[in-house]
């Protein structure tokens, strides 16, 4: 039983390192200053990105004097986005999630983006994207113009498949003299407005990819510094929200991660820069290209996202849980297919997972039992060694051999157990399948999110009460009954704020533990 309790604390100790960690470590600071730094930052990238480098036969990439246009705005829209844009800076001002699994969140992608920056920000020959006028639109497209000093810009936005918003560029050269330009791609995130995205604290991260190989994931600078050390050339980028993510793909060349591409740990923000080429591009007089990037803006949905065919699903990333997270994922998906409710396929899904490990969780519950049979001849070793461990050690285990009893047997499945709660865990908080899925009216309306009114966690506090109630336990063990008493509060505690996709799986496993419980105690009575 010393064993037992000793696997126990470890379990819990680590469970509730876990969940510290998750959900009740400090939020990333806000410094009163933040405004101030970012303006200098900016300013001083945007200094950086004018300064002249004259030659006598090319013109670099600099400040024009540039004339503007009335701006005028409008609507692009397919099943899964609504777009709304405006010839200013030829930017997209709202990215509304309008697919009727989510519509009812109300969900503006551009929300996660930096207040002070723009969306797409492509800047290729000025230092700014100036402002356009708009030459042409439709329903799912629109083609922006601008002309100054013999270079004209063509920037036409188009809405493809499921999330997917196509970005097109053509830089028309007629200066008299060849243009060397830097074309890149910028998205600057702030990753303030919490519980948008995702129902409980969370912080952005990138992933870069690369067809058919690694990805490689990056939450902090000196991952962008190993990165750039040990390969540049990718074939998507993406800043992740949880639940969302915006990802950057070129699907007919390779883009560079840009140096100075950052994450700031204590604002949470991120700031992506790619680059087209490692080196500057010259486009001759009297000649034009054209620059092209896909951007999926939306939910991690695995399916649409392997659409793409450049391996962005990996941005589902279940970290080590993988083996277990991706068959449970297949699982509950499959048993959605038949019900159509992914409480009930959470609820059965428990009952397929219990049976497989019905004879484990069955030798356990016996071992419990056997040990109970046991405790008055282990008190009467206690007794007659009570002044030499050594002899008490040896004789208990001669006892327990004797008996066939193995004294760890009834903590077995707690090791197990807890993988799976783990991988539950990451399934839940990365795979979209939970997010805004309903299970109850009115009080189970996204198993993503917390319980409302905590009502599975202090249910699932009153089970495991009476589980440690029933279990059977030395009578003179004060450690047992501690943990008895202690264990379902600081349980119930944890679970408070979990997804209620898990707990109502914690519940129901706890539940069917308690009715096998009962049934093998009346067995062996």
């Amino acid at each position: 039983m010393e064993n037992k309790n000793f696997i126990v604390a470890i379990v819990l100790s680590v469970a509730i390192m876990f969940l510290w960690s998750e959900f009740f470590a400090p939020k990333p600071q806000k410094t009163k200053q933040k405004e101030i730094k970012i303006q200098k930052l900016v300013k001083k990238d945007e200094n950086k990105i004018s300064k002249i480098k004259s030659e006598s036969n090319s013109i670099d990439a600099k400040s024009i004097e540039t004339k503007t246009y009335p701006e005028k705005t409008g609507i692009m829209m397919n099943n899964f986005l609504k777009i709304t844009y405006s010839s200013k800076q030829g930017k997209i001002s709202k990215i509304l999630v309008v697919e009727k699994k989510y519509i009812s969140k109300k969900l503006d992608m551009l929300l996660a983006k930096y207040q002070n920056s723009f969306f797409p920000n492509n800047p290729i020959v000025f230092s700014k994207e100036p402002d356009y006028e708009i030459i042409n639109s439709s329903k799912n497209s629109v083609t922006f113009f601008y002309e100054n000093n013999g270079i004209k810009i063509y920037k036409k936005i188009t809405l493809g498949k499921n999330y997917e918003i196509n970005v097109e560029k053509t830089i028309e050269n007629n200066t008299g003299k060849s243009l060397k330009i830097n074309p890149q791609i910028k998205f600057e995130s702030l990753f303030e407005k919490e519980g948008l995205f995702n129902s409980y604290k969370q912080k952005f991260d990138i992933f870069v990819g690369y067809k058919n190989s690694e990805d490689f994931h990056i939450e902090d600078n000196k991952d962008v510094e190993k990165f750039l050390k040990q390969q540049q050339k990718i074939d998507w980028a993406s800043i992740n929200y949880a639940y969302f993510t915006f990802a950057f793909v070129n699907k007919k060349d390779k883009l560079f991660l840009n140096k100075d591409t950052s994450l700031s740990l204590k604002e949470n923000r991120v700031n992506l820069i790619l680059n087209y080429a490692k080196n500057k591009i010259v486009i001759p007089n009297n000649k034009k290209e054209t620059f092209k990037f896909t951007v999926y803006a939306g939910p991690k949905d695995i399916s649409k996202m392997e659409m793409l065919g450049c391996g962005l699903e990996k941005t589902v990333n279940f970290g080590w849980s993988s083996f277990l997270a991706k068959p449970l994922l297949f699982a509950l998906k499959f048993l959605y297919k038949f019900i159509g409710n992914y409480g009930i396929a959470i609820i059965l899904l428990t009952f397929l997972i219990k049976l497989l490990l019905l004879p484990l969780s069955t030798a356990s519950f016996k071992s419990m039992n056997k040990m109970k049979l046991l405790t008055p001849k282990l008190n009467e070793l206690k007794e007659k060694y009570k002044n030499d461990k050594d002899a008490l050690n040896r004789e208990t285990m001669k006892l327990y051999q004797q008996e066939g009893v193995n004294p760890l047997g009834g903590c077995l499945p707690m090791p197990i157990q807890f993988p799976i709660y783990i991988a539950l865990y990451y399934m839940i908080k990365n795979s979209v399948v939970l997010y805004n899925a309903p299970f109850l009216p009115v009080w189970l309306t996204d198993l993503s999110a917390k319980d409302p009114y905590f009502i599975i966690p202090v249910s699932l506090g009153v089970l495991m009460f009476l589980q440690q109630k029933m279990m059977p336990q030395q009578t003179d063990n004060k450690q047992a009954k501690i943990m008895m008493y202690t264990m379902p509060v600081i349980f119930t505690w944890i679970s408070l704020y979990l997804p209620s996709g898990l707990t109502l799986y914690w519940f129901v496993n706890t539940l069917l533990g308690v009715a096998q419980q009962i049934y093998i105690n009346k067995k062996y009575s």
